[in-house]
């Protein structure tokens, strides 16, 4: 018959402990491997949302502003692991509007307001959102579309209305606490075209494709259209050739806004 000591239960004991603190250790690694990755994904899918609704704000105040013709109009975000600014190390827009008939032309320069988080970039451009990857052209996506519209009787164009906010500046800021985007109207455009039998309206971006799906959306409810690709230079046409009916009514309402980025 074995004997055990009390030296033999203390060794017992200690070895019981041991194996208990390993096995808690060993369930408190697993979660935390296990949670950890959840954790950050949720507070990425939060911080996308923030942002997106950021932009989305951008977009309502600047339509705000040029229907009440306003001359300041700001929108507050906050700064926690995102980069906000207008221009930066976005290429600009051009849009080119020409009347076919006459031949006269509007054209005007856009830079980007924008959003960068670590997951994607959310920005506002001629009054559309957008979402995508930087230097990658083919990941662009529009959320949301421009105030653009047209009347149509029996698949051909009555009128267009064409509404531009042309953001204009070159200033991010990143970090922690709030900021703001500060809108100041610095003038633009606003036409009445009549008589328009063609209408020629272009995009240059590296964001063309993007336009390019909105410009085919337009494109169902017309007859008698053209829609150019986008090519490798980055342009998306919008064509309507003896597509308009009656007076040929186009309105063109282009305001500049001077953009700066302010923090605090």
């Amino acid at each position: 018959m074995e004997l055990y000591t009390k030296d033999d239960r203390a060794v017992s004991e200690a070895i019981s402990y041991v194996l208990i603190f390993g096995l808690i250790s060993i369930g408190v690694a697993i979660v935390t491997l296990q949670g950890a990755p959840a954790i950050e994904t949720s507070e990425q899918r939060q911080i996308d949302h923030n942002s997106e609704n950021a932009v989305y704000i951008v977009q309502d105040r600047l339509d705000e502003m040029m229907e009440q013709n306003a001359p300041v109009r700001e929108a507050p975000i906050n700064l926690k692991d995102i980069t906000m600014g207008v221009g930066g190390g976005l290429e600009p827009t051009v849009i080119n509007v020409t009347n076919g008939t006459t031949g006269d032309s509007y054209e005007t320069t856009i830079h980007p307001v924008y959003v960068e988080t670590d997951s994607r970039t959310i920005l506002y451009e001629g009054g559309s959102v957008m979402i995508g990857q930087q230097r990658t052209n083919e990941s662009w996506s529009m959320t949301s579309p421009p105030s653009w519209a047209l009347r149509t009787d029996g698949g051909e164009v009555q009128s267009m209305f064409i509404r531009v906010p042309a953001t204009t500046g070159n200033s991010q800021v990143s970090g922690e606490g709030h900021a703001r985007w500060i809108f100041e109207s610095m003038g633009g455009t606003n036409e009445v075209l009549l008589d328009v039998d063609e209408l020629n309206v272009t995009v240059r971006s590296p964001r063309a494709g993007a336009w390019q799906t909105y410009f085919e959306n337009l494109n169902n409810s017309v007859t008698d259209e053209d829609i150019t690709p986008s090519t490798s230079d980055g342009q998306a046409t919008l064509e309507i050739e003896d597509g308009f009916q009656g007076e040929g009514r186009v309105s063109y309402d282009e305001a500049v806004l001077r953009t700066e980025v302010e923090t605090g």
